[in-house]
Parts: structure tokens; sequence; C-alpha cells
């Protein structure tokens, strides 16, 4: 037992060292840094964000007008 505690230990250890490793050097995808990607998926999540909000605007707007159409249907008021 005391040896697998040892054996994750260097593992735990060896990982770490090479997430410094990784993390000092500043790594491209696609001709882009790690903090052009993160502003990129900033950018991204808040144009999905209000693209949904509105979106839930007009299909909540669509909604209740055919609601209202039909309640005044059933009560007679509609032309």
């Amino acid at each position: 037992m005391p040896q697998r505690i040892a054996d994750a230990a260097a593992v735990t250890s060896l990982s770490g060292t090479g997430v410094a490793i990784v993390s000092a050097v500043q790594p491209e995808f696609l001709g882009l840094t790690l903090v052009q990607w993160q502003i990129a998926g900033i950018v991204g999540g808040l144009l999905v964000a209000v693209a949904g909000a509105a979106l839930n605007l007009a299909l909540n707007f669509y909604f209740k007008r055919k609601h209202l159409e039909l309640e005044m249907q059933k009560a007679g008021l509609s032309d």
C-alpha cells in the first residue's frame, strides 16, 4: 500500500511539472493565442445569450398574442 501512495505522489508531481511547463509556453491553435481564444469564447457566449434572449422575447410575444386571440374568440369579442 505505501508503494501505491508513493507512485501516486510521483505521478502527481510529474503531471504538475508538465502543467507548469505547458502553461509557461504561449500555445497557439489556428494562429490564436490562449488569451485570444478566451476572448473569442466570452464574445461568442455573449452573442449566444443575446440571440437566445431575443428569440425568447419573440416567441413569448407570438404565443401570448395567439393566446389572447383565442381567448377573445372564446369570449365572442373578435370580429
